[in-house]
């Protein structure tokens, strides 16, 4: 017989995710920081390598453009996350310590 259990989301999500929203917000945010700075590279080597063209200028410009805005949502985004509950972005690294006080079946070891 199931047993019911009245579970919120939040502690649902926990228990799912080693480290609950808190890693994922994180992780979330880092790999788009990094396709950020990636895009900003590839338009660097983009518009370096235009020499005279100016259409291939104004394209490595434009991706620039795009990069500089994402970066200012993905801070947008963890400003508002920081106002809205700061121990959401306490990031947590102990993924064994995780398991082990989350209840979670020990799959790792």
């Amino acid at each position: 017989m199931l047993e019911q259990t009245n579970m919120g989301l939040m502690e649902a999500i926990n228990s799912l995710i080693p480290g609950g929203i808190t890693n994922l917000l994180n992780t979330g945010l880092g790999i788009a920081a990094i396709a950020a700075l990636g895009t900003i590279i590839y338009a660097g080597i983009l518009y370096s390598m235009s020499g005279d063209n100016t259409s291939v200028q104004k394209e490595a410009k434009a991706w620039v453009m795009a990069a500089i805005k994402g970066i200012a949502v993905i801070a947008f985004g963890y400003i508002i996350l920081n106002i809205a509950n700061p121990r959401m972005l306490n990031y947590n690294s102990n993924l064994y310590a995780l398991i082990a006080t989350d209840n979670i079946v020990n799959i790792i070891l």
